[in-house]
């Protein structure tokens, strides 16, 4: 096969030939260019590969800190004190209507997480005091961490109230 193309090569006049070589010049850069960006690509998975293998290494060598502090959890909470999505109304009516938050409750919605479920809730009300507010997370702070307000917005008007908008979360396994 290389005697072959020795003998083309050969038989081309010396113009042919430069021509030739060009075209192999240029198709060899090209291929030079594709091989570079993808040893690029390659090199930029692999180094997000070690920082990934750097965490789950610094993970197992604390893994049992990490048990220890689980398991210290796990006895601090009383399971029977989660709240599951229905519970999470109740609980949040309730702190409302302690507070004297005229309010009202979007249906809840469930993420499951593993080993136990997220619920949330939104609780909305329209011009509302805010000390109504205040007393208000105070009484969910008294629940807590069974419950939390995972977020909080206000609109004022200017006048002491506002509309206030919670977002409000529980877990249970």
């Amino acid at each position: 096969m290389l005697q072959s193309l020795k003998r083309f090569y050969e038989s081309k006049t010396k113009r042919e030939r430069i021509m030739i070589l060009c075209v192999l010049a240029a198709l060899a850069g090209v291929w030079y260019s594709l091989l570079s960006q993808k040893s690029e690509s390659v090199s930029d998975e692999l180094a997000q590969l070690s920082k990934r293998e750097l965490v789950a290494k610094t993970a197992m060598d604390k893994a049992p800190e990490i048990k220890a502090e689980l398991e210290r959890i796990q006895k601090a909470f009383d399971k029977s004190k989660t709240l599951n999505a229905t519970d999470l109304q109740i609980t949040a009516e309730e702190c409302a209507r302690n507070a004297g938050f005229m309010c009202t409750l979007s249906s809840s919605t469930t993420k499951d997480a593993g080993k136990f479920k997220i619920n949330t809730i939104t609780l909305s009300g329209q011009k509302v005091p805010l000390k109504t507010c205040s007393d208000f997370e105070k009484e969910i702070r008294l629940r807590e961490p069974y419950i939390a307000i995972s977020k909080a917005s206000f609109d004022g008007d200017g006048k002491g109230a506002v509309n206030a908008r919670y977002l409000i979360s529980s877990f249970s396994f």
